[in-house]
């Protein structure tokens, strides 16, 4: 799994595993993280970006 290490508990640890993706960016993104019965991400996949 390539977010193990990650468990998210709270809105805290959201934003944590996230920022590593959205970093600096100019527009909206619509996001979708997949979590198992654990709160551990499987997936993490862009659906949308904003014009």
């Amino acid at each position: 799994m390539l977010y193990k290490e990650h468990c998210v508990r709270s809105p805290e640890h959201g934003y944590q595993l996230l920022k590593q993706f959205l970093g600096e960016v100019d527009r909206e993104y619509f996001l979708v993280v997949y979590l198992d019965i654990k709160n551990q991400p499987t997936a993490i996949n862009f659906c949308h970006i904003g014009a």
